[in-house]
């Protein structure tokens, strides 16, 4: 009997359309949205969630210049050394113990690394047992999420299945007027449909899951 996966994608963009100019330099007509993305895997896949793409559609944007950022090494020793804003999203994620089958929930932090770098924080228990970084950079209209080989397989033997991340991100602002920035762009608000193609990436090899994924977009002023 053959093992599959299957995958299920929503992303959901609820936009709010201030009477605001730009962010991003994204001229008069961009407004601030939020953006929030649902990654759904069959927790009995075999192969292991290895990144994410994000492409967004035209009219949407992604940027984390002007705000604060923090590195790195912050985030994995103090992340609550942090600039406020540094912090622009948020989120939850699920993963699996491979052969225990034990879920292990995680908060998710999403920070500013550069410009154009974000990094996904994954922590778990209260206080923290366990976290992981999640580094994403930002080219173009893509948005690139890697999940680290040290984030699958923790310690030798022990695999970990990345099954469900459930992120929000954007409504974060800096700035005022013309230097006004937002994390995220939203271009013709009203037409209330902007594409967002999602594309998980897994380890080879047998038992590759399959995958389907379904985009809707909506932004109301």
């Amino acid at each position: 009997m053959k093992t599959f996966a299957t995958v299920g994608l929503a992303a959901l963009v609820l936009g709010l359309c201030p009477a605001l100019a730009a962010g991003n330099g994204g001229g008069p007509r961009a407004t601030s949205g939020r953006l929030r993305v649902l990654l759904a895997v069959d927790p009995r896949a075999t192969a292991r969630l290895t990144g994410v793409t994000y492409t967004l559609g035209r009219g949407l944007r992604v940027s984390g210049r002007g705000f604060p950022t923090c590195s790195r090494l912050r985030l994995a020793t103090s992340v609550q050394t942090c600039p406020r804003r540094s912090r622009v999203g948020s989120g939850r994620a699920v993963a699996v113990l491979a052969g225990e089958r034990t879920r292990v929930h995680f908060d998710v932090g999403i920070f500013v690394v550069r410009a154009h770098r974000l990094a996904l924080v994954l922590t778990a228990g209260r206080p923290s047992r366990f976290s992981a970084i999640l580094p994403g950079v930002i080219t173009g209209r893509r948005i690139r999420v890697v999940v680290p080989t040290p984030a699958q397989v923790p310690v030798p033997g022990l695999d970990v299945h990345l099954a469900r991340l459930d992120l929000t991100l954007g409504r974060a602002t800096v700035g005022r007027g013309r230097t006004r920035h937002n994390v995220v762009d939203v271009v013709g608000c009203r037409s209330r449909r902007h594409p967002v193609r999602v594309r998980p990436r897994f380890t080879p090899g047998p038992g590759r899951p399959s995958a389907t994924s379904v985009a809707a977009i909506s932004c109301r002023s």
